[in-house]
């Protein structure tokens, strides 16, 4: 499209144009013209080849609708595409012979119109520069004011300076005086900081020490009760022991070769008993504790299983001699003898058929005891044994009673095992219910575990927060060992945390592991998780200042040690 030359020269809005001379401008126009024929040509060539494309096409189409006929035709098609094409080569030299007759009679209106421009801007030119020489005459009239006005302001600059400088000068005096007066206040404030924290962590050493000492003595007592009422278990269970062999030894059978045989399995039951007993004993955590009980009762009954406390019901935990498929999830209010012994707290004593293949074992029945494991107050599991179905009647309450021999010993140790640590190793079975809702927030615990606590818990006031991984968490109770938090961040049992505890003196960071965890109800729609923690990397030292500053004001009862 060639350009049009018609309007308004960019060149007539300026207001000091440069000087051009004919030749460039004439140079410029000429070259205008050229880019305006190249474009001509350039389009009238694309719709040549427009044109051919779709004479090339049409021709393809033909060809192809064709292509199916008799060979007949084949030279019908040729004459054709020799017709098309001497009709596109007429019509592309008609196209060029008028593309190039119309280039030719814009090139001249341009060429002309170019001469009309160039005198204009001659005529222009000439009265710019005689507006230029007069705008000159008077920008020197104009330079030479100023350069008188700029002699009188460097010397008014000059005398400010000097003025500056002196101001200056009393300035930095004023600095050096103040300065002084500072590093004297900084050591006074230096020397009051250091009397002030040597005083008070000379009080904390002594409330360190008062609550050190309180905790000792109450230890003491403590470890005073539990020693005599070991003494008072281990008389308990010798008396027992002699009635148990006494009534052994008056029981008897029909028969002189039952007679022995029963002796002889009394004689392995009593050896049994005792070194069930001293496993039970030796055992250090609640694990260790459950498989002795269910190892000493594998060696006198054809089945074990140990059914542990869930919300969804009684699960089983261990079983020795059985199939676990024969054992599934027992509701707390199934009729089931391990159902009966968590609700009513007692012995269970039970019959059923006998489940196997035997065609002959239709009338045999299988003898089955259900007992109660207890932990303080509470059922946190159901021991279930089975007889062996050839048994005889009198050794089957022999036996039974050896099953609650053990288990009543069982009890013992978990009623004073305050460092047992988790008792099932799945984390989605527990043993023992959840607390209940109305429990201190500190002794709310994840029922999944029995924290080993080795150091005095102390609850700690409400409002003090800590930094559980960076996220801001409600310090519950806290020890030099470990600590309970609420925090509205998701947490999980065994995971390491690092927690921030917010001192005067800067920020104390440990090193914690996650113990228990569980989801802590609320009463508004917000979820927390409640998380018992074991510190791993901690200063003790700093741990404690931070308890007796922050502290409720009375300690939890510690729990007394295993024996």
């Amino acid at each position: 499209m060639p350009p049009n030359l018609t309007t308004k020269p960019w060149h007539t809005d300026c207001r000091l144009p440069t000087p051009m001379s004919d030749d460039a401008l004439v140079k410029q126009i000429s070259t205008s013209v050229n880019a305006a024929s190249d474009s001509v040509r350039k389009a009238l060539g694309s719709d040549l080849d427009a044109l051919r494309a779709t004479l090339d096409e049409r021709i393809r189409v033909f060809e192809a609708s064709i292509a199916h006929t008799n060979a007949i035709f084949e030279q019908a098609v040729h004459e054709i595409r020799e017709i098309a094409g001497a009709e596109a080569a007429r019509a592309a030299d008609q196209a060029r012979l008028e593309s190039e007759q119309t280039a030719q009679r814009d090139l001249d209106a341009a060429r002309h119109q170019a001469q009309e421009e160039a005198a204009a801007l001659r005529e222009q030119f000439g009265a710019a520069r005689v507006a230029l020489e007069a705008q000159l005459a008077a920008a020197q009239v104009q330079c030479t004011d100023t350069s008188a006005a700029l002699a009188e302001a460097q010397q008014e600059v000059g005398a400010g300076r000097r003025a500056w400088a002196d101001q200056n000068a009393h300035l930095d005096e004023a600095h050096e005086r103040i300065r002084s007066l500072e590093e004297d206040h900084t050591q006074w404030t230096l020397g009051r900081q250091v009397a002030e924290a040597h005083l008070e962590e000379e009080r904390q050493r002594r409330k360190t020490i008062a609550v050190q000492l309180e905790t000792v003595q109450e230890e003491l007592h403590l470890a005073k009760a539990e020693a005599r009422s070991c003494r008072l278990e281990v008389q308990q269970l010798r008396h027992r022991l002699q009635r148990f062999e006494t009534s052994t030894a008056l029981r008897g059978t029909s028969t002189e070769t039952l007679l022995s045989q029963g002796a002889d399995d009394r004689g392995a039951m009593l050896e049994n008993l005792r070194h069930g007993l001293k496993a039970v004993g030796s055992a250090a955590t609640a694990d260790a504790v459950l498989t002795s009980l269910l190892e000493s009762l594998n060696e006198h009954f054809a089945a074990v299983a140990l059914f542990a406390m869930a919300p969804g019901g009684l699960t089983r935990w261990r079983s020795l001699g059985a199939d676990a498929a024969r054992f599934s999830v027992i509701p707390p209010s199934d009729d089931s003898p391990v159902a009966r012994a968590a609700r009513d707290r007692t012995l269970v004593v039970a019959q059923a058929p006998v489940r196997d293949g035997d065609a002959g074992a239709g009338n045999r029945v299988v003898r089955a005891a259900a007992i109660p494991v207890l932990a303080g107050d509470r059922v946190i599991a159901v021991v279930y044994v089975e007889h062996p179905y050839e048994r005889v009647e009198g050794d089957v309450a022999l036996f039974t009673t050896l099953a609650e021999v053990l288990t009543d010993r069982v009890n013992q140790r978990l009623q004073r095992a305050s460092a047992l640590t988790r008792v099932p190793p799945a984390p989605d079975r527990l043993l023992g219910p959840a607390p209940e809702a109305n429990a201190p927030a500190s002794d709310r615990e994840s029922p999944r575990y029995v924290l080993a606590r080795q150091a005095r818990r102390v609850p700690i006031h409400d409002g003090v927060t800590v930094l559980l991984n960076g996220v801001a968490s409600a310090l519950v109770d806290l020890s030099t060992l470990g600590a309970q938090v609420v925090s509205p961040a998701v947490v999980y049992p065994n995971r390491s945390v690092r927690v921030v505890l917010p001192l005067d003196e800067g920020d104390l960071s440990c090193k914690a592991r996650i113990v228990w965890a569980r989801v802590d109800s609320q009463e508004d729609a917000a979820v927390r998780y409640r998380a018992g923690l074991e510190f791993t990397e901690a200063d003790q030292a700093s741990v404690q200042l931070f308890v007796t500053r922050h502290g409720a004001g009375h300690m939890a009862p510690a729990p007394s040690t295993m024996h």
